[in-house]
């Protein structure tokens, strides 16, 4: 199984490729596990502002090559790929 910090710098560079390298912040990872008991990771694009521009088109191609790479690797988690404006992340943490 990956660590979190190797799954992390590869969710960065697919993310900036498909976005731009300015576009993303940072990206957060958490263990998780789905509603059937089964480990999962919690994968946050963390975007600058809310003027990115988030075509889905892109979007789907980030959580395409997220699953690539994993399966790739023998880690079969499922990622859930969600994203926030760093404005967001620190609202949602303070709350």
């Amino acid at each position: 199984m990956l660590t979190n910090a190797e799954i992390q710098n590869v969710v960065m560079s697919i993310a900036k490729q498909q976005l731009g390298e300015s576009a993303v912040s940072k990206i957060k990872i958490n263990e998780d596990s789905d509603l059937d008991g089964k480990d999962s990771l919690r994968i946050t694009i963390v975007v600058k502002d809310s003027k990115t521009k988030l075509p889905g088109d892109k979007l789907s191609k980030i959580k395409i090559a997220v699953i690539d790479f994993l399966q790739s690797k023998g880690d079969f988690r499922f990622p859930y790929t969600h994203y926030s404006t760093t404005a967001e992340l620190r609202a949602a943490q303070s709350a």
